[in-house]
């Protein structure tokens, strides 16, 4: 078990090292959904377990932060600083679905 472990650890690492910057851009917004969704499972799940919640969201803002600060503001122009705006909203919309623990706001994002 271990082995085979390691082995997928070993693959995703060298998937993400040999990634171009297009690809590892579409990894993170597909880590920063799936993570949203493992926190709408856990708001609509009984056993409600906050700090799953909590992680997921955490680790959803710190995909669209990185993503905000791997913005190139002189090259991109208004792209970049309309990215960053959406991506100011998305936390917003995090922080507060993760404070209130509500789908609505994630499901925005």
């Amino acid at each position: 078990m271990a082995y085979q472990q390691s082995s997928i650890h070993a693959y995703r690492q060298t998937s993400v090292k040999t990634a171009t910057q297009g690809r590892v851009i579409v990894m993170l917004y597909e880590e920063a959904l799936r993570q949203i969704d493992m926190a709408l499972d856990g708001i609509h799940s009984d056993s409600r377990q906050l700090d799953r919640i909590n992680n997921a969201i955490i680790k959803a803002q710190s995909i669209i932060t990185e993503l905000m600060v791997s913005l190139d503001m002189e090259q991109g122009g208004e792209i970049a600083q309309n990215l960053f705006r959406l991506y100011m909203f998305f936390n917003d919309r995090l922080m507060e679905g993760n404070v209130k623990k509500e789908d609505a706001p994630l499901r925005e994002v």
